[in-house]
């Protein structure tokens, strides 16, 4: 009962930068992507305003600067990437990788590749990295133009690095609203529950097509101190279309 995806052609470039493929057949298996998806073990020199000031609990915790008799390898932080080419190109968030020195990829293997930053694009918080390896196994988008509210959706990545399952994490949940906070029509509301280190992982659809990146969730302990009550799975996710367009800026 393995659904069959059409895989498109090779000679058009723009469709395949809405569907990467990954040879005949696709060889890709729901809920995500199988291979593609790894945990990003990042080394920030300094925590940024943005990811120590702004940062929701689904986005990578950074710590403060170690001081002098501190030892640089306690000063580390986590997020989540998926790979998007066979070439080994990757997305991130852009404030998983802000003011990182070195950034290293693990994969489900315990395999570590020195990743690059390509392009960031900080109005849609999305970073593209360079692996310096090919991959078989990498992500087939989908045009966030057909996104349905209500429809299901997963979440996948690497959440609290170190203290949950190192092969990664799934969850699920529904599309709740077509815009982010504020009518913010590059993102969308979603309810399948994510933590911290969940941040530039993919979205994926129930056929395994991605359909954005998780960036955020909303702050409950803030809301609550305001509204008394607890809002529950208000979390949030980048579109594939900036995704797409983060691509082809970059030739990719």
């Amino acid at each position: 009962n393995k659904p069959h995806y059409d895989c498109p052609s090779e000679n058009d470039p723009k469709q395949r930068r809405v569907a990467y493929t990954n040879g005949p057949g696709c060889n890709y298996v729901p809920p995500y992507p199988k291979g593609s998806c790894i945990t990003l073990k990042l080394d920030p020199i300094e925590p940024s305003p943005k990811s120590t000031q702004n940062v929701s609990p689904a986005q990578a915790q950074s710590k403060k600067a170690p001081q002098p008799n501190q030892r640089q390898e306690s000063n580390k932080s986590s997020g989540s990437g998926f790979y998007v080419s066979g070439d080994g190109y990757l997305i991130t968030n852009a404030h998983v990788v802000d003011s990182c020195r070195t950034i290293i990829a693990i994969d489900g293997t315990g395999r570590r590749t020195p990743l690059r930053v390509v392009r960031i694009l900080q109005s849609d918080d999305l970073a593209l990295l360079k692996a310096n390896t090919a991959t078989k196994s990498f992500a087939v988008f989908r045009e966030s133009s057909r996104i349905n509210q209500g429809e299901a959706v997963v979440a996948y990545g690497f959440p609290l690095a170190g203290l949950l399952a190192s092969g990664g994490n799934v969850s699920t949940g529904l599309v709740t609203a077509l815009a982010g906070l504020r009518d913010d029509a590059r993102q969308m509301q979603i309810s399948a529950p994510v933590q911290p280190g969940n941040s530039g992982g993919p979205l994926v659809d129930s056929r395994g097509l991605v359909i954005g990146v998780i960036v955020s969730k909303l702050d409950a302990i803030a809301v609550a101190r305001i509204t008394s009550d607890i809002p529950q799975n208000i979390n949030f996710a980048i579109k594939s279309s900036s995704v797409i367009n983060l691509l082809a800026m970059s030739s990719v």
